[in-house]
């Protein structure tokens, strides 16, 4: 109620401060994905929130991971919020890989519109699936989706410049197209060899030996 009447007298007079804002909250963060880069999900995060902890796994009694991450965040300040306060979304995806996360004193939100108080199932405004923008649904969506990562728009998760590379990415070898360009970039070129010009080859029937004369006229009748 204060932070609605923030520009009103008497509160105009004093500096409102947040308090959620302030506030290091707990973010329990579960992937279903077990085998996801962690920095991918911390990058995602930073968009919404503030981390002041590395994330760490949740164990049981037993010591067994129940992939869900523990992070110590701090929210940000959003003027246009009914509370002034960025609320990260509840469920999100990277690339194919799903996730939820919740928090102490997370309001309730549409998944659909972002929008606080009301639930997907009873929202009411129509948002499109593709670009996130409301009046449209995806089927009739003509513009680019934006990636999922870093939210720009001209590239999907899978090309995303701030998506952390694999083992296998970093070790994986050039392409031959590349190897070529390198090689001729470094390498000189081979100057043409000439060659003598040395006529037609004969073929292996030509070069039988012919039979001698004497011993043809020997066994030839008409001759004797």
């Amino acid at each position: 109620m204060c932070w609605s009447r923030r520009d009103e007298e008497p509160f105009s007079d004093f500096h409102l401060e947040c308090q959620l804002v302030v506030e290091v909250k707990r973010m329990t963060v579960h992937v279903y994905n077990p085998h996801i880069n962690i920095q991918d999900l911390t990058t995602f995060l930073r968009r919404h929130c503030t981390l002041t902890r590395e994330p760490s796994r949740n164990l049981d009694s037993d010591g067994i991971w129940d992939s869900k991450w523990t992070i110590m965040v701090k929210m940000k300040e959003d003027p246009a919020a009914p509370d002034g306060i960025h609320q990260p979304p509840s469920s999100f995806s990277l690339g194919c890989d799903s996730g939820y996360l919740y928090y102490p004193g997370q309001p309730k939100l549409s998944n659909k519109c972002s929008k606080p108080c009301h639930t997907a199932k009873d929202c009411t405004v129509q948002v499109c699936k593709n670009c996130k923008r409301e009046g449209h649904t995806a089927r009739v969506c003509k513009e680019e989706a934006p990636c999922n990562l870093c939210g720009a728009v001209g590239h999907r998760f899978k090309d995303c410049p701030q998506r952390a590379k694999s083992y296998a990415q970093v070790a994986k070898p050039p392409g031959r197209a590349a190897q070529e360009v390198a090689a001729a970039a470094i390498l000189p070129v081979p100057a043409p060899r000439k060659t003598k010009e040395t006529g037609r080859r004969k073929g292996p029937r030509q070069e039988q030996a012919k039979p001698d004369q004497g011993s043809t006229q020997a066994l030839d009748p008409q001759s004797t």
